[in-house]
């Protein structure tokens, strides 16, 4: 199994672990079985020398993040406004997100130098569920990967 792969379900289990999350994905799932429902997608890999023993390198995610805005919208209290509803339950999760990878994000087998956590873009999304508030963030995961060793 390839690292990117490695680091983007270690990703995946780390945002399942969020107490906010009911589900995550490694792709685009058409029908959650769980509301608010997280995607993680790959974006760019980066890389670039650093001596000669080890080089940098940067796996980058799209995180999405939806919750639903039909009639079934779970938790809705009566009478509150459906959008800011889902934006504030989205906004909790993103919330909780970055906080963590801020705090406590650790990639076995691979130091992890910092993560970066930037650009959230809100829209829509439709599901088969029908239409949702949906919000995406760009993480960045910045390692060191030793090439040969230094002894």
């Amino acid at each position: 199994m390839s690292i990117s792969t490695t680091v983007k379900n270690q990703v995946i289990d780390f945002i399942q672990q969020q107490e906010s999350v009911q589900q995550t994905y490694g792709h685009v799932e058409m029908n959650p079985t769980g509301f608010p429902a997280v995607f993680v997608l790959p974006d760019n890999m980066e890389g670039e020398f650093v001596d000669n023993a080890h080089n940098s390198r940067i796996y980058a995610f799209q995180i999405t993040c939806v919750f639903p805005l039909g009639q079934n919208m779970p938790g809705l209290p009566a009478g509150t406004n459906r959008d800011e509803y889902a934006e504030e339950t989205i906004d909790t999760v993103l919330d909780e997100i970055i906080n963590s990878l801020d705090t406590n994000f650790v990639l076995e087998g691979i130091p992890v130098l910092y993560s970066n956590a930037a650009n959230i873009k809100w829209g829509n999304m439709d599901l088969e569920n029908g239409d949702n508030k949906a919000a995406q963030i760009s993480i960045r995961i910045y390692t060191e990967y030793q090439v040969r060793s230094t002894s």
